[in-house]
Order: C-alpha cells, then sequence, then structure tokens
C-alpha cells in the first residue's frame, strides 16, 4: 500500500488535467487582475508548469525546483506588474482546486486528512518564499532608486 505522500503524487499526475482547467477557469474569472487578461492556453501552460514543481518537490523534498521556481515567478510577475497580493491568490485558487479535486478522488482507506495537510504545509512555505522574494525585489529596487537620486545629485551639483 503506498504511503500518502505516494499516493498525494499519483492523484495529482492522474488529475492533472482536471486542476489545469479548473484552476485556468478560476484565474480568467479573477476580476481587476493580470490574471484575467491572459488567455487560457497561457495559463495552461503556466499552470501545468506549477503542477509539475509541486510534484518534483513532492517527489523529493531536498530539490530546489521549488525556490527556484518562485525566484523566477516573483521576477517575471514582479516586471508584469503583479502584485504580491495577486500572486499569493492565485496561489489560494490552486490550492482550493488541488483540495477540491483531490477530495473528490481520495480513496476511503487512504488519509484524506494526512494528503491535505501535506499540501497545506507547502502552500504555506510558498506562501512564505513569496513574501520574502517580493520583500527582496521591493527593497533592491529602493536602493536603485536610493543610487540613482545621489547621482542625479550629484550631477546636478
Amino acid at each position: 500500500m503506498p504511503t500518502t505522500k505516494e499516493y498525494l503524487i499519483r492523484a495529482l499526475e492522474e488529475h492533472k488535467d482536471e486542476v489545469v482547467i479548473r484552476v485556468c477557469n478560476r484565474l480568467q474569472k479573477f476580476s481587476f487582475s493580470h490574471y484575467e487578461t491572459i488567455c487560457f492556453e497561457q495559463h495552461q501552460e503556466r499552470e501545468r508548469q506549477f503542477l509539475d514543481v509541486i510534484i518534483t518537490q513532492l517527489q523529493n523534498e531536498q530539490s530546489d525546483c521549488l525556490a527556484s521556481y518562485l525566484e523566477q515567478l516573483v521576477d517575471l510577475r514582479g516586471n508584469e506588474g503583479y502584485s504580491l497580493k495577486e500572486v499569493e491568490e492565485a496561489f489560494d485558487m490552486v490550492e482550493d482546486t488541488l483540495w477540491l479535486v483531490l477530495s473528490r478522488y481520495w480513496p476511503l482507506e487512504q488519509s484524506l486528512l494526512e494528503g491535505l495537510s501535506i499540501l497545506r504545509k507547502l502552500f504555506q512555505e510558498i506562501k512564505n518564499s513569496l513574501g520574502e522574494l517580493f520583500l527582496r525585489d521591493v527593497l533592491m529596487m529602493q536602493r536603485f532608486e536610493n543610487i540613482r537620486r545621489k547621482f542625479d545629485e550629484y550631477r546636478n551639483e
């Protein structure tokens, strides 16, 4: 009998298409956000990639794939004008959708609560990392602006 984590990974792989479609539908209806302006196909590509990262991270907790993914995501979304709140709300939608789909297909002989707890912990780590990465980028931009302002002051003397 597979462990709860192994079953979780298998369930994510087996129901990836349904999760992706459900998440994409929700994101396209995410009013007053950058997400509602993205075409469905681009949403699908992004969400498939994210689910692949989640699966890889669950398979190997020592992997740095999630950290690398989040760093790239923060850089991309920051450059595209997304706020931290928008990105966090999108991750909430993904997590909610995963819970919905997994609870629908989870077998009685496995612990659904344990599986959802594993996901909850992973998404909490994601949100903590997002906050730190967004803050790092903001602080770097402020330092750059301070340096540029000082340089402009120097040039104008």
